[in-house]
């Protein structure tokens, strides 16, 4: 559905990028049921169960550093934005209509409420950071298409941990799916991704696809990852382990995303 080709990859591929809260992107995705895709250094990874095949993350060649997939008949983009302003959120609705992105997750929102009114299109489930600056994730859907239905944050999940996840039915009929997407800033303790991080939140959550930036590198998916930080470079084999223990791949563009 995306407009360009994909190229065949492993069964479980990663990538991800360096240690810059918008620099490391790890995708998971799995022949089992899910696909976890991770944008953490300008790489965008997808997680998703098994139903419709997810196609392998691949970077939109465009003026903002995103990657997309398609899952079964939609098309999902995740974009670390760094402040999601009126110009940007422009971008998401000029994105949305050239390369028929269907759901948007977005990361490093920046703000305590979205400018809505730039992407008329869609409806929106925002997660902004609870306290201090920056942080906050979202995801957005074509209402003309999908109808969501947020879910609750799971009890007990670090705080360091930002993360949101919405049930998506198609109005056209056919089965629900979940997308969730999440942020790891790159200073938080490497063992939130095993403890109670991400390895949680694909255990309640359960979502066919999980995608964000979780600053978590590994020479698996990243040659040069050993130029990273500590707690970057941990929460790699963790993130791999969170994934092949609930069933995930993870997969990512061939190439950074910016």
């Amino acid at each position: 559905k995306l407009p360009f080709s994909v190229p065949p990859v492993p069964p479980v591929t990663i990538d991800n990028g360096d240690d810059d809260d918008d620099d490391d992107d790890v995708d998971i995705d799995v022949e089992a049921p899910d696909t976890v895709i991770d944008d953490a250094v300008d790489h965008s990874p997808a997680v998703t169960p098994a139903m419709p095949a997810v196609t392998p993350a691949m970077a939109l060649r465009t003026e903002v550093p995103a990657a997309a997939c398609v899952f079964g008949d939609f098309g999902i983009c995740h974009w670390n934005v760094r402040s999601l302003n009126w110009e940007k959120a422009g971008h998401i609705g000029n994105l949305s209509a050239l390369h028929h992105v269907d759901v948007w997750a977005v990361g490093e929102t920046h703000v305590d409420s979205l400018p809505t009114g730039s992407m008329p299109s869609f409806d929106w489930h925002h997660v902004p950071r609870a306290t201090g600056e920056c942080g906050g994730v979202a995801l957005g859907w074509r209402r003309n298409l999908l109808v969501g239905e947020p879910l609750s944050f799971p009890v007990g999940i670090d705080s360091s941990v930002e993360a949101a996840a919405v049930r998506l039915r198609p109005k056209a009929g056919g089965a629900a799916f979940v997308v969730a997407v999440a942020y790891l800033p790159p200073d938080a303790p490497s063992g939130v991704l095993a403890r109670a991080g991400v390895k949680e939140l694909l255990r309640v959550w359960k979502p066919d696809v999980l995608v964000g930036d979780l600053n978590a590198r590994h020479i698996t998916w990243d040659p040069t990852a050993h130029g990273s930080s500590s707690h970057s470079l941990c929460r790699g084999p963790h993130l791999l382990a969170a994934a092949a223990s609930h069933g995930y791949s993870v997969s990512a563009p061939p190439e950074p995303t910016r």
